[in-house]
């Protein structure tokens, strides 16, 4: 949701950098961005343990048939710990329509 976008673009800024990516864009861009990417039809899913959010997942629908998973993170401090594997059963289990094809392309 949009009141999510600045946490999501702090969120992104890690990625980012985690990437190693030459993406210059500031923490502010990429949370316009995010609010381009929330009026245009995609997803945020927040992933919280306890009162932490420690992963996210940005999706919108691609073609009739499939989804397409446009970005998915755990953040630092968190990895190695099953967190991404257990938001991903999440996804889906819980959110992800039955019968899509997921897309995802990988950096």
């Amino acid at each position: 949701t949009a009141p999510d976008c600045p946490l999501l673009g702090a969120l992104n800024h890690q990625l980012i950098a985690d990437e190693h990516h030459p993406d210059p864009m500031t923490i502010a861009e990429l949370t316009e961005r995010m609010r381009g990417f929330m009026a245009g039809g995609y997803t945020a899913i927040l992933f919280e343990k306890g009162d932490e959010v420690v992963a996210y997942a940005l999706y919108h629908p691609f073609e009739e048939t499939d989804l397409y998973l446009h970005q998915f993170f755990v953040v630092r401090g968190k990895r190695r710990e099953g967190l991404g594997r257990q938001a991903m059963e999440l996804l889906f289990a819980e959110v992800f329509p039955t019968g899509k094809r997921i897309v995802v392309t990988a950096l």
